[in-house]
């Protein structure tokens, strides 16, 4: 209201009396809390040793960064070199086992070894030996309350090896 915004005049002539100024403790205390933040901030912003030390440790961590970055770029380029070196020794082992793989399965080492070692002969076609495999005919199960032909029909593939067997048989 207006009488709250304007204190009450006195007299005309007396000497207006001046409130004192409060203290700088008093008006921090008043002023909100991120003025102060701020003012400090200005404060430490404008020392040139609080810059020299915020340069410093930009520096310090830019370094540590890099060094990092270079140990670890060094321990992969040894596990580089050592794989490298892993790889060529496999590659001649494998190649060293291929040439022994293919002296193993020559003919002639073969033939050799038969003959010598087995004391095995060779044959030639008049000698040759012809085995007559004797297979029993085993026929399939026959389900309860059906007779044996109506199965056999019901089974053609049974049928059909059964003409099989039976071919291979006269044909020997």
């Amino acid at each position: 209201m207006i009488s709250e915004r304007y204190a009450p005049a006195g007299h005309i002539g007396a000497t207006a009396h001046k409130s004192p100024r409060p203290s700088w403790r008093t008006r921090l205390a008043v002023r909100p809390a991120l003025l102060g933040r701020e003012r400090v901030a200005k404060a430490i912003g404008h020392a040139v040793p609080v810059q020299l030390a915020l340069a410093m440790s930009l520096i310090a961590c830019a370094f540590l960064l890099y060094l990092f970055q270079a140990s670890q770029t060094s321990v992969l380029d040894m596990n580089i070199a050592y794989q490298q070196s892993t790889q060529m020794q496999l590659q001649l082992e494998n190649a060293a086992l291929q040439t022994s793989a293919t002296r193993l399965q020559s003919i002639q080492r073969v033939d050799t070894i038969a003959t010598n070692q087995l004391h095995m002969t060779k044959l030639s076609l008049s000698q040759s030996v012809w085995v007559y495999p004797v297979v029993p005919v085993v026929g399939p199960p026959v389900p309860a309350g059906t007779d044996t032909l109506t199965a056999q029909r019901q089974s053609e593939p049974l049928s059909w090896m059964v003409r099989l067997v039976s071919f291979v048989g006269d044909s020997l």
